[in-house]
């Protein structure tokens, strides 16, 4: 008796109708995903460069008002500023706040420079009397300066008044 090889159970496979479904079916998947990936991806930079914006320029605000709440008053009932304009303020000691090639700068009483907020579009000051609506072009009645900064799209603005002639 011979004896006959065993039959073998064939593997199942893929037909090439089945392998061409397949791929249709993962093309349109992606097709319609892609798109909401790549219109997610560029919202959340966006979001992300928008946020740098707004906490570079709140910390600008911040640190100018804090510069101006700490500008000193002398015996005479006049804030020690030596120049004040619309886009700077220069103490007596030499130190100052200023726009220059669209750079917010903070000058220490030496005169060094230092950035508090690049790429700044507006820099303004606006000096007003006691009663805060008033301007004023006089050292003595400077009591608040409005502080306003727009860079990349963000607008902030603070007032700050001047510590010691609000009792400390």
């Amino acid at each position: 008796m011979s004896a006959r090889p065993a039959a073998r159970a064939l593997a199942p496979a893929f037909t090439l109708l089945e392998m061409v479904a397949a791929m249709l079916v993962v093309s349109i998947i992606i097709a319609v995903v892609l798109p909401v990936v790549v219109t997610s991806t560029q919202h959340y930079t966006e979001a992300v460069v928008e946020r740098a914006a707004v906490d570079e320029a709140g910390f600008a605000v911040d640190r100018a008002v804090r510069f101006v709440r700490e500008i000193p008053v002398d015996d005479d009932g006049e804030a020690e500023i030596t120049t004040f304009e619309s886009g700077r303020v220069i103490l007596d000691d030499g130190s100052g706040l200023e726009l220059s090639s669209g750079d917010l700068l903070l000058r220490d009483s030496t005169g060094t420079p230092h950035v508090l907020c690049g790429d700044v579009d507006a820099f303004a000051l606006a000096y007003l009397q006691d009663d805060g609506a008033t301007p004023t072009t006089d050292r003595a009645a400077v009591w608040t300066v409005t502080i306003e900064i727009e860079t990349r799209g963000v607008e902030l603005s603070s007032n700050a008044f001047i510590r010691e002639r609000v009792g400390g």
